[in-house]
């Protein structure tokens, strides 16, 4: 099993954001997810049952700078692009019996957010991603969750 869960947040809009800060959230985002993917993968194609997990963000699923949050368009960008390469890795691996799954989580209270003036009822808990990734790769092996979006009840 790989489990690639690894992101940071760099505010920036399409007009002000440099090229430096763009290249950055693309390499930590994206790009080292597809390297540590594709440095495991004859690893993974011995295995009987193995999966591979992405944790995008539901800035994937929708437009959130249309909203009037510019500041989230290179992050949006590169968590679609995670959305993009999962399919696509979907469908490579499938003909080596590995699953594909991306989660969309909201946003998780981890270290980033601690001072934050948000109430913690909007957050979710990390606890509760590292349980959805024990159920995700629990399936049968012939079984795979392609994709499961995570939100609060309160939250967005």
């Amino acid at each position: 099993m790989l489990v690639n869960n690894a992101g940071i947040y760099i505010p920036g809009a399409t007009r002000t954001v440099s090229l430096d800060k763009y290249d950055r959230i693309m390499a930590v985002n994206t790009r080292g997810m597809f390297y540590l993917t594709q440095k495991l993968l004859p690893l993974l194609k011995k295995g009987h049952g193995q999966r591979v997990v992405i944790t995008s963000s539901v800035w994937a699923l929708d437009s959130y700078p249309a909203e009037g949050k510019e500041e989230g368009t290179i992050y949006s960008i590169s968590k679609w692009a995670l959305r993009g390469w999962a399919r696509s890795l979907r469908a490579e691996l499938r003909k080596h019996n590995i699953g594909v799954t991306i989660i969309y989580p909201g946003a998780v209270f981890t270290d980033e957010w601690k001072g934050t003036k948000t109430p913690k009822s909007k957050f979710i808990d990390p606890e509760d991603i590292g349980k959805i990734v024990r159920a995700v790769v629990s399936t049968n092996p012939k079984t795979v969750i392609e994709e499961v979006t995570v939100r609060t009840i309160e939250g967005r």
